[in-house]
């Protein structure tokens, strides 16, 4: 996994998220509906790093979906999207993150059952 430490950690239904501080997005447990964000639906032991960027900031795990806030305060989804939880204007499920429309504003997120709430900075 590297030497940077873990800079925030927080557990969804039966998958787990972490940003480490040299910023990379983490994700294991279960995937069955690409919550993990990998691009697949295999189920995680061990973290395994997301993508390639070293931009995240904060995570959020709700039931099958996960969030994530970008340092540039741009917000990220993906994951079940049966009932619009991941904000992005339709039903579809995302497999791997995807912006949240084009605010880079977003402060608090917080990702639950089958919804999400955020704030964002006026």
């Amino acid at each position: 996994i590297g030497t940077a430490a873990w800079k925030q950690v927080k557990a969804g239904l039966y998958h787990t998220l972490g940003v480490r501080t040299d910023g990379t997005l983490w994700s294991w447990g279960s995937n069955g509906i690409s919550q993990l964000g990998l691009g697949d639906t295999t189920n995680r032991a061990v973290p395994t790093k997301v993508g390639t960027a070293t931009t995240w900031a904060s995570v959020s795990g709700g039931d099958n979906h996960s969030l994530a806030k970008r340092t540039d305060g741009s917000l990220w989804a993906w994951g079940s999207n049966g009932s619009g939880e991941l904000g992005v204007g339709d039903t579809t499920p995302r497999t791997t993150p995807t912006q949240v429309g084009t605010a880079v504003s977003w402060q608090e997120i917080t990702a639950s059952r089958d919804f999400s709430l955020a704030t964002t900075n006026p």
